[in-house]
């Protein structure tokens, strides 16, 4: 082991949310009495301790629990340290507070759950854990870079941790023809072959991805193209009369387009444009306030600030409800239709094909089943249901911390109202206008979320 006290040390946040490491001696205990030599490897202990949870013995995975801490605490630290400055990330604590989640590795607090039912990364590491496959370390490692909390924060700094073949998953003939012609003078020739290059990847790629889900359930990291799969994009080139390229003049085209995209993207924003916002951020910025009005003003900004992640996290979360239903239901129907109903929504939100190029990618003939496939009025109308729900009760637990932000409307349900309304008021608005680049924030959110389902 080449440091054993991560087995009985365990990295936590207190109530304050500082990090401390605290020694949990049943696990030091248990260490001691299964590995009284110290020369055994770090792989050996853990599949000996995965061995022992089985049994049941709690201080084995209380050991292998604090381990995962240490390497969560590892995760974080690497990812302030590359990104905190420049991002403007405040502290190492912001990004620690979403994922090391795991207070109680004994599992002895009567309202801890059981491994089963643990939503913490802890709890995912442990759940989806095979020594065969991979070492903890670098497992921990994937599953605290993947959890949609983090990615979610750090995408509102502008970092993203999207693998370059997930990005490229996502990206649109039309966007990709924009990011081209900003970054240099390119004539059309050149671009049209972009496309053919783009769509020949997402053709195979994209794919073999969704057929390895259907089949495997596979829920892993976009991984690089397999030397079969860019031979396979070549040909379909090929046939599209492009025979100048090879597999590594395409490999090496993707990956400049997936930089391209890093240098270019930025984190989605709520806007909260009403007249009493304004006034508030211009008070606030104000230097002829009395203490008293500063602190009530800065009250209520740090409701309004509350309030936008609350927005940003209801809708995330209703998509994914709604979704999920939708799912369910197509999936009983003979022939099952949960498949073409992602890839349809897929291609609309994320691609900005018509209905109608739509259809005979998802084995339908003519427009009009594509539109009722998806349904995408009734989508809208069932996340706006769900946001409204969450949002009411949240917004309340907010008042309640912000005693000042009592104030900020008399009628909350109204204000509630007139804002779900503006978003999804631009939402509708997008599909009557097929030429603007500007995505409205729930499309935006709609799209990230069937870009990254499989990752």
């Amino acid at each position: 082991m080449k440091a054993p006290w991560r087995y009985w040390q365990l990295v936590r946040l207190t109530m304050q949310g500082k990090r401390q490491v605290d020694e949990v001696f049943a696990c030091r205990d248990c260490l001691d009495a299964q590995f009284p030599e110290a020369e055994v490897a770090d792989a050996a202990v853990q599949r000996q301790l995965l061995a022992l949870m089985a049994e049941p013995l709690p201080s084995a995975e209380g050991c292998l629990r604090c381990y995962i801490s240490h390497e969560i605490d590892r995760a974080c630290k690497d990812l302030f340290m590359r990104f905190g400055k420049a991002a403007g990330i405040p502290h190492l604590e912001e990004l620690l507070i979403l994922v090391l989640l795991d207070s109680d590795p004994l599992r002895q607090r009567p309202t801890t759950p059981s491994l089963a039912d643990d939503p913490t990364p802890a709890g995912k590491v442990l759940r989806t854990f095979d020594p065969d496959k991979a070492q903890l370390n670098t497992w921990t490692k994937r599953v605290v870079i993947s959890d949609r909390a983090l990615s979610h924060y750090l995408q509102d700094y502008g970092v993203y941790l999207d693998s370059d073949w997930s990005l490229l998953n996502g990206l649109s003939a039309k966007k990709l023809r924009r990011l081209l012609s900003e970054e240099a003078r390119v004539d059309e020739a050149v671009l049209q072959e972009a496309e053919a290059i783009l769509q020949s990847y997402q053709e195979v790629y994209r794919r073999d991805r969704l057929a390895s889900r259907a089949e495997t359930a596979n829920r892993s990291r976009c991984e690089p193209p397999t030397p079969k799969q860019l031979e396979r994009m070549v040909a379909h080139l090929q046939q599209q009369g492009i025979t100048d390229i090879t597999a590594e003049v395409l490999l090496e085209q993707l990956e400049q387009w997936a930089r391209l995209m890093r240098r270019s993207r930025r984190p989605p924003t709520v806007s909260i444009d009403t007249p009493e916002t304004q006034q508030l951020i211009d008070t606030v910025e104000s230097d002829a306030l009395t203490p008293e009005e500063q602190e009530a003003a800065a009250s209520q900004q740090a409701f309004l600030q509350s309030y936008r992640d609350a927005l940003l996290k209801a809708m995330d979360g209703a998509i994914a409800q709604t979704l999920s239903h939708r799912v369910a239901t197509l999936s009983q129907r003979k022939p099952a239709k949960d498949g073409a109903f992602l890839e349809g929504l897929y291609r609309f939100f994320c691609q900005g094909e018509s209905m109608g190029a739509i259809a005979p990618h998802i084995g339908l003939t003519a427009q009009y089943q594509v539109t009722r496939l998806l349904n995408i009025k009734a989508l809208r109308a069932d996340i706006r249901r769900e946001m409204q729900h969450t949002l009411r009760q949240r917004i309340g637990e907010l008042a309640q911390q912000y005693v000042e932000a009592s104030d900020l409307d008399d009628d909350l349900d109204a204000a509630l109202d007139a804002e779900l309304e503006r978003l999804f008021s631009e939402a509708e608005a997008e599909s009557f206008n097929a030429y603007s680049d500007q995505q409205s924030l729930l499309s935006q959110r709609l799209c990230d979320y069937l870009a990254h389902r499989s990752d």
